[in-house]
């Protein structure tokens, strides 16, 4: 095993070699740097592969004088990036990991994963040659150092990696690159700290034609960043005016994948008016009608305020009147605030509006969503919101009754309001 991880092929094995090995082995284990010293002034030169590998030995077992030490090393060499890269597999832990599933690495790709690397990239920091040469070298599987910092969301080796301003769009075998699985988790801050490295006009260009392509299949960031479920990417792409470009190229997509970024979109509650119009609502009113309802009531279902707001309610409202009280009265039982806010702003006469029927403060009532009720009277308090019946003659406090703390707020209110009537 200490062959095999020690030489590479083609290096001749003898006893003497095999020992210094050890004996180099163990003073990085233990980071002792004055021994590494000695083993590096003396006996045969150190060939440049060996270099590399103990440079990854340090960074794996965070012994940080010894990689110090390894990086003047590095620096007082004449190294070919197309000639002497060499990768190694990690000597220590993943054993749970066959071998020969794994992939080889650079000392960086090592640094990239580990969580705890914070003081090891100090060291290399003061030391940028490594860093710098190494940045943008993938590893057996195609990863680079920066795509594996992404993923681990490692910041701190992040911001130094682009600093050296690696290929963002480099893929791996599983067609990954950084910029792709940065929209993926919806890290917005490493995309900002993207286009902050990137800032020249020629580097933002390019940046937008990736974003264009992000995943290589035709799909823009759009639908990357509406996969997460998350609204901070989208945002992002609002604030910096992509979405139009972004939105011509995924409309180019497949029918499917076109799809889902409009449900992805909307389940994400982007609150970007603009990108919820443009995505959903221009689109999805060309579908069938059965296809609209479905997809007005998922996004009413869910509660967000600013797709509900453009794509719910100018429909809605042309709808028969029943049917649009029975919409009301189910987003004020679903306890949905921000569209509950929109409707009742929008005509705030409007819980009134019920003869002999179930109102929604009935409904929000019984379904103990106290902010509901409070938002009602806080828009309008009227004594009919107490003495509006259904047709079987309850009022609201029939409907309250199990609900203690809504009961004692329309007591306090039916105080206010100055209503006579018999309960």
């Amino acid at each position: 095993d200490v062959i095999h991880r020690s030489f590479t092929s083609g290096d001749k094995v003898d006893g003497k070699a095999l020992d210094r090995s050890r004996d180099i082995a163990t003073a990085i284990y233990f980071d002792d740097d004055q021994k590494l010293k000695v083993y590096l002034g003396t006996g045969p030169p150190w060939s440049k592969s060996e270099i590399q590998r103990r440079l990854l030995e340090a960074v794996e077992l965070n012994s940080l004088k010894c990689l110090d030490v390894l990086c003047k090393k590095y620096e007082s060499e004449e190294f070919s990036m197309e000639e002497d890269v060499v990768l190694f597999y990690r000597r220590y832990g993943l054993s749970f990991w066959p071998l020969n599933e794994r992939p080889k690495e650079t000392a960086l790709h090592v640094l990239a994963s580990k969580l705890t690397s914070t003081n090891a990239i100090e060291v290399l920091k003061r030391k940028r040659k490594f860093l710098t040469d190494f940045s943008d070298v993938p590893d057996s599987h195609g990863s680079t150092p920066l795509l594996l910092a992404i993923k681990c969301n490692n910041i701190e080796v992040i911001n130094e990696l682009l600093r050296a301003k690696p290929d963002v769009n480099k893929r791996n075998r599983h067609n990954e690159s950084p910029l792709h699985v940065a929209a993926l988790n919806d890290h917005d801050h490493i995309i900002r700290e993207i286009l902050k490295t990137y800032s020249e006009p020629g580097e933002r260009t390019n940046l937008l034609e990736i974003m264009k392509n992000i995943d290589g299949k035709g799909n823009s960031i759009l639908y990357s960043a509406s996969q997460s479920g998350m609204t901070k990417i989208l945002n992002l792409i609002m604030e910096y005016d992509w979405w139009k470009d972004c939105l011509e190229q995924q409309k180019k997509s497949k029918e499917q994948d076109w799809k889902s970024v409009v449900c992805n979109v909307c389940a994400a509650g982007c609150v970007c008016e603009g990108l919820a119009k443009i995505t959903c609502l221009e689109r999805q009113k060309k579908s069938k009608e059965q296809n609209w309802k479905l997809f007005v009531c998922n996004v009413c279902a869910a509660g967000f305020e600013g797709p509900a707001k453009i794509i719910c309610l100018e429909r809605q409202k042309k709808s028969n009147e029943q049917d649009w009280k029975s919409f009301v009265c189910n987003v004020c039982a679903a306890g949905c605030e921000g569209l509950a806010k929109i409707i009742l702003q929008e005509d705030s006469g409007l819980p009134l509006k019920w003869e002999e029927e179930v109102t929604p403060l009935m409904r929000a009532a019984e379904a103990n969503k106290q902010e509901i009720v409070r938002l009602i009277f806080d828009i309008k308090a009227d004594r009919d919101l107490f003495t509006n019946c259904d047709k079987d003659g309850r009022n609201v406090f029939h409907y309250a009754v199990k609900n203690p703390k809504v009961l004692k707020f329309f007591l306090d209110q039916f105080e206010k309001v100055g209503v006579t009537m018999f309960l």
